[in-house]
C-alpha cells in the first residue's frame, strides 16, 4: 500500500507522489505498553501483589508435606525435619533450620499436627488472597487507564487526519479501530498485566519447591519447557494472522451496515433490500471463515500442550518409581508433592497458552490503531509549498482568484477540476451549477484547503491559500453542507459550534434560553 504526499514543484504548483508505507513491524503490543508509563506506580505495585500472591501459593504447597507424611509414614513434624537434616551431614540448608525452629510449635499427636499445619495453610490463603486482590484490581486499573489514554490519542489524531483519508478507508473503518481494536487491545493489557505474570511467577516457585525436594524429576519438567514454548510461539503466529483478517472483515460489514442504513431510502426506492442482504451475507461468510479458523487455532493449542504434559508425568511417574522402590532416595511425601508441582506448573502453562492468543488478538489490534495513528497529519499532508512564514487572515479585502486550478484524487486516473479560473470580489455573490459528478463540491473544497490543489493557486488578497495559517483560514469561512449535522448535546450548542462562547441575541443574555432542549 502507499499513501500519497505533497511535493512543492514550484511556487504554483504541487505534486503528489506515492511514498510506500513502512513495512509493518510486529512489536506494537510493545509499543502500546508504552502507553502505561504514567501509571507504572501500579503496574509496579500490581506486579508485587503477584510476586507475594505466588510466593504465598507455594509455601502453602509446601506446608502440605507434613500433612502427607502423617498420613502415609505417621511421622511426626519433628521427627520429618530431623529425618532430612540427618539427610545433610555437609551442611543444613536454610529451609529447614527453618523448618526446625517452627516443628517446635508443632503438636505431636497427628489430629492435632494436620488441625495446625491446615490452620496455618489458611492463615496463607487468606493473606494470598488479599495479594491477589491488589494484583488483579491494580493491573485492570492500569490497563483501563492505559486504553482510555490510546483512545484519547487515536481520536484526536483522526481529527486531524486529511479528508482524503475517509474517503478512501470510510468512517466504518476508523469506528472499528477507536471502538473492537481498542477493546482487543484493552483486554491484552489485562492479560500481561494479570495472568500472564501471576501464571509464570506461580510456576517459578512450583519449580523451585520442586527442586529442593528432588532436582532430578524437576530436570524433566526443564526439558519439555523448550518444546511447549515452541508449541505456542507457532500457533500464536498464526492466530495472529487470522485474528487480523477478522478485524479487517469486521470493519467491512460495519461499513455495509452503516451504509446501508444511512441510505435505507434509496435501498428501499430501488428495490435493493435483496442485493443488500446477500452483500452482507457475503461478508458475514468472509468473517465465519476468519473467525473459525481462530477458532481452530485455540482449540487446537489446548490439546497439543495437554499431550506434551502427559508426556512429561509419565516420565516423571517412571523415574519416581526407580528412585522409590530400587533406590529408595525418594520417599512417597516427597514425590506427591513433586507431582502436585507438576500439576500446578501444567495449570500455569496450560493458562499461558490461553494468555498467548489474547496476547496475538491484541497484538493485531494494536497493529491496526498504530497504522492509523503513524498517518501523517493534516498540516504534514497539506504542507506549504514555500518556506516563508504564514500569514493570518484576518478578514477579505478585495476578492478571491481561482487561478488555472486543477485537482486529481490520489488514485485516479482523471482530473476532477481541470484548468479553472475564477475571481469572486468582496461583496459579490456567485453560484457554481453543473451536473452531479462535475467537480462543484471538490472546487469549494480546495478553498479551505481541505484537500490540496495538483496545479494553479487560490489566492485570497494576491496569497495564496497555502501562505496562510490554516485554522486562521478556516476561521474566516462559513460552510453549509448539503447533509443536516447534528452533534450531541443542546440545540443551543449545536446553533453556536465552532463558538461556544457565542452569547444569545435574541434574548440579550449571556445563556442560551435553549440550554435544556436536547438536539434530535
Amino acid at each position: 500500500m502507499c499513501q500519497y504526499t505533497p511535493r512543492p514543484v514550484n511556487s504554483e504548483r504541487v505534486e503528489y507522489v506515492a511514498v510506500p508505507r513502512k513495512k509493518r513491524r510486529r512489536g506494537e503490543f510493545r509499543r502500546a505498553l508504552g502507553f502505561l508509563k504514567p501509571y507504572r506506580r501500579q503496574v509496579i505495585a500490581a506486579v508485587t501483589g503477584a510476586f507475594m500472591s505466588g510466593l504465598i501459593f507455594t509455601g502453602g504447597l509446601g506446608a502440605m508435606y507434613p500433612i502427607i507424611n502423617v498420613l502415609l509414614n505417621g511421622q511426626t513434624v519433628r521427627q520429618l525435619v530431623d529425618q532430612k537434616i540427618g539427610e545433610h551431614p555437609a551442611g543444613v540448608p536454610w529451609y529447614w533450620n527453618l523448618a526446625h525452629w517452627a516443628a517446635q510449635y508443632v503438636p505431636d499427636r497427628p489430629v492435632m499436627t494436620i488441625a495446625t499445619v491446615f490452620a496455618f495453610i489458611m492463615c496463607l490463603a487468606m493473606l494470598g488472597n488479599v495479594f491477589r486482590f491488589m494484583h488483579e484490581y491494580l493491573s485492570d486499573k492500569s490497563a483501563i487507564s492505559g486504553i482510555n489514554d490510546i483512545r484519547k490519542t487515536l481520536y484526536e489524531h483522526i481529527l486531524h487526519l486529511p479528508l482524503g483519508y475517509f474517503g478512501k478507508y470510510g468512517t466504518s473503518d476508523v469506528t472499528s479501530r477507536l471502538v473492537q481494536d481498542a477493546q482487543n487491545l484493552q483486554d491484552g493489557f489485562k492479560t500481561v498485566l494479570g495472568p500472564a505474570i501471576a501464571e509464570p511467577i506461580k510456576a517459578v516457585f512450583a519449580l523451585g519447591l520442586a527442586a529442593i525436594i528432588d532436582w532430578r524429576l524437576t530436570l524433566f519438567i526443564i526439558v519439555f519447557s523448550p518444546v511447549t514454548v515452541a508449541v505456542i510461539k507457532k500457533f500464536g503466529r498464526r492466530l495472529r494472522r487470522a485474528s487480523r483478517d477478522a478485524l479487517a472483515t469486521s470493519s467491512t460489514m460495519l461499513g455495509q451496515i452503516e451504509g446501508t442504513l444511512v441510505g435505507v431510502r434509496v435501498v428501499k426506492s430501488a428495490t435493493a433490500e435483496s442485493y443488500e442482504g446477500n452483500r452482507y451475507g457475503a461478508i458475514m461468510e468472509n468473517l465465519r471463515r476468519d473467525q473459525l479458523k481462530m477458532a481452530r487455532y485455540e482449540a487446537w493449542s489446548t490439546p497439543t500442550l495437554e499431550t506434551l504434559g502427559m508426556v512429561a508425568v509419565g516420565c516423571v511417574l517412571i523415574v519416581a518409581s526407580y528412585l522409590i522402590f530400587e533406590e529408595k532416595s525418594l520417599d512417597k511425601g516427597g514425590f506427591l508433592l513433586v507431582l502436585a508441582c507438576l500439576v500446578s506448573i501444567g495449570e500455569s502453562l496450560r493458562r499461558t497458552s490461553k494468555l498467548n492468543n489474547v496476547l496475538q488478538k491484541a497484538n493485531a489490534a494494536a497493529s491496526r490503531i498504530f497504522e492509523v495513528i503513524d498517518e501523517p497529519s493534516e498540516r504534514e499532508y497539506l504542507s506549504s509549498s514555500n518556506d516563508r512564514p504564514q500569514a493570518l487572515l484576518a478578514s477579505l479585502e478585495r476578492d478571491i482568484v481561482f487561478q488555472d486550478l486543477s485537482f486529481q484524487y490520489p488514485g485516479t486516473n482523471h482530473l476532477a477540476v481541470d484548468n479553472v479560473s475564477l475571481q469572486v470580489h468582496k461583496g459579490q455573490s456567485v453560484a457554481i451549477v453543473g451536473r452531479n459528478g462535475s467537480g462543484k463540491t471538490t472546487l469549494l473544497s480546495l478553498l479551505p484547503r481541505f484537500f490540496e490543489a495538483t496545479a494553479g493557486a487560490i489566492k485570497i488578497d494576491g496569497i495564496d491559500v497555502r501562505d496562510y495559517d490554516l485554522k486562521g483560514l478556516r476561521g474566516q469561512i462559513a460552510i453549509v453542507t448539503q447533509d443536516p449535522v447534528i452533534f450531541p448535546g443542546t440545540i443551543a450548542e449545536n446553533i453556536a459550534y465552532g463558538h461556544p462562547l457565542a452569547s444569545h441575541l435574541a434574548t440579550g443574555s449571556d445563556r442560551p434560553a435553549v440550554r435544556d432542549i436536547r438536539a434530535r
